[in-house]
C-alpha cells in the first residue's frame, strides 16, 4: 500500500471510529434526555392545574355571573374536565419519569388533590386530580390535547340552581 492509500484508510477509519463513539454518547444520554424532559413537563403542568384550580376556588367564593380567564399551556398528556364527576385531571400516558411511588395514591389537601403514578409497559402514566366535590362542574370541553398555542379558558360561576344544591362552575374555551 502507498503512503497516501494509507493515509486516506487511516483518515476513514478515524471518522467511523469518531461517528461510532458520538452514536454511543447519544444512546446513552437520550434516557436521561427524556427523563428530564417528561420530569420538567410533569412539573410544568402541576403549576397549570394550581392555576386553573385557583381561578376555579376564586370565582366560586365570588358572586355568580363572576368570570375569570385563565391560560392553560398543555405540552405533553391531556387534561380532562369531568362535569359528571366533577374533577379536573391532567394525564399523561408515556412519561419517561416516575413522578411519584408507583401503584400509590398521594393524597393532598384532605382530598381534593390525588396524584398517582402507575407503571405503563416501560413507562410511566402520570395523573393529577383535583376533586370539586361541593361543586357542579359544568364543561362541555373535550380533552384538551397539547397544542403549540395556549388554550384561553373561562371559568365563570353560574349560581345555584336552588338554596340546597351546589355553585355551578361553567368551564369553557374563549
Amino acid at each position: 500500500m502507498t503512503r497516501k492509500g494509507a493515509i486516506w484508510v487511516s483518515t476513514v477509519l478515524y471518522i467511523l471510529i469518531s461517528l461510532a463513539i458520538i452514536a454511543l454518547v447519544l444512546v446513552s444520554v437520550q434516557p436521561v434526555i427524556n427523563k428530564n424532559t417528561d420530569k420538567a413537563i410533569i412539573e410544568q403542568s402541576k403549576q397549570v392545574l394550581d392555576s386553573l384550580d385557583e381561578t376555579i376556588d376564586k370565582v366560586s367564593n365570588l358572586g355568580e355571573g363572576t368570570q375569570f380567564e385563565v391560560e392553560i399551556t398543555i405540552k405533553k398528556g391531556q387534561l380532562i374536565i369531568d362535569s359528571e364527576e366533577n374533577f379536573v385531571s391532567w394525564l399523561l400516558e408515556d412519561s419517561s419519569y416516575m413522578y411519584s411511588e408507583p401503584n400509590q395514591e398521594i393524597v393532598l389537601e384532605g382530598g381534593k388533590k390525588t396524584i398517582q403514578t402507575l407503571k405503563n409497559n416501560d413507562k410511566w402514566k402520570v395523573i393529577f386530580t383535583y376533586k370539586y366535590p361541593n361543586l357542579d362542574l359544568e364543561s362541555s370541553l373535550l380533552p384538551l390535547k397539547p397544542a403549540e398555542n395556549p388554550y384561553n379558558l373561562l371559568v365563570k360561576n353560574k349560581g345555584k340552581t336552588s338554596p340546597d344544591e351546589n355553585k355551578i362552575i361553567q368551564i369553557f374555551e374563549g
